[in-house]
């Protein structure tokens, strides 16, 4: 309880001024706010996916989960058509070929879940 200088009494509602207050509404708001930003831009990193990328992110976790190795070089090479004749942007042409190599690298169940994230991600957008 605060009291009021002028008056001698006593008030009720602690002073919004109270240092203490205003750090633990910080401490607070602060964390609060960045998921609250999260939650509205999507916390995916795959924004801007196409349905082309999302159907190579579909096969490649099909590949990914029988480790079919041949498949995957097909698939890669297909990625790689795509991405220099414009069917796919940049971006995405990075992301598949990230996953390609981590499944390349024997991460398979790496490279599932990226495709995996791919495709939920695109998913959320719809």
């Amino acid at each position: 309880m605060n009291f009021d200088s002028d008056s001698g009494r006593a008030r009720l509602l602690p002073s919004l001024a109270d240092p203490t207050r205003v750090r633990l509404r910080r401490s607070v708001a602060l964390p609060v706010a960045f998921v609250l930003l999260l939650c509205a831009t999507g916390c995916g990193s795959y924004s801007g996916a196409s349905p082309r990328t999302y159907e190579y992110a579909k096969a490649l976790y099909s590949i990914c989960n029988r480790r079919a190795d041949d498949k995957l070089a097909e698939v890669a090479s297909r990625i790689e058509a795509d991405a220099a004749s414009g069917e796919i942007s940049s971006s995405e042409a990075s992301w598949l070929r990230g996953i390609v190599a981590d499944a390349q690298g024997g991460d398979w169940q790496g490279a599932m879940r990226e495709a995996r994230d791919l495709m939920v991600d695109q998913t959320h957008r719809l």
